[in-house]
């Protein structure tokens, strides 16, 4: 794929690419223009760090990231096919993702302010941390989902119930919980979490 100099300020943080980043380049103008047909069974072996690119609209099936896939404020971001990170997977703030699709992350799963999110998908595994704060359309998580240390629902006024969740629990340590501004109850008596209502 030929790339001219205007073409790469798909990404207003991103205009400067040295050689190595031209599968990154290459894959932010197809994913800019929202051509992923033909894009499938990508991998990529370190993070790919595609913030802020507010033309990127969607994400094709089988996209492997061997780091972190980082895609912070991707506002035009709608949908992600099946992808596997090893790392995070970091959404922070891209207010049009509305589903995601089969996902496995190696740690943490970021989701905070996708305010048109709303649902995850089934069979979810998060290792680490879930955020989901400020998803305002998040009504209902699958009915179990298995994370390994904290969910952050705070600001998520239309969930009512935390899933059950699965996990290693070591030596009785809980999950920590963050419920500030939500709309869930936890029952005191629950020794299952630890909650925070700040």
């Amino acid at each position: 794929m030929s790339v001219g100099p205007s073409e790469v300020t798909i990404c207003s943080t991103n205009d400067d690419f040295s050689s190595s980043d031209r599968l990154k380049r290459d894959l932010i103008l197809a994913w800019g223009t929202g051509d992923v047909r033909e894009l499938r069974d990508i991998v990529i072996k370190g993070d790919l760090d595609l913030s802020y690119c507010t033309k990127l609209c969607r994400l094709p099936d089988g996209l492997f990231v061997g780091g972190s896939l980082i895609l912070n404020e991707c506002t035009g971001l709608v949908w992600i096919g099946r992808c596997s990170v090893g790392v995070d997977l970091v959404l922070d703030g891209c207010t049009s993702l509305e589903s995601l699709s089969e996902v496995v992350v190696g740690r943490h799963l970021k989701l905070s302010s996708c305010i048109e999110l709303q649902f995850l998908p089934e069979d979810l595994d998060i290792p680490g941390d879930l955020f989901v704060d400020h998803c305002v359309k998040l009504e209902q998580f699958p009915e179990i989902i298995s994370v390994g240390r904290s969910i952050n629902v705070e600001y998520c006024s239309l969930l009512k119930k935390l899933p059950v969740i699965s996990g290693f629990q070591k030596d009785g340590m809980r999950h920590h919980v963050y419920i500030k501004e939500s709309g869930i109850v936890v029952d005191a008596n629950n020794n299952k979490f630890i909650v925070y209502h700040y």
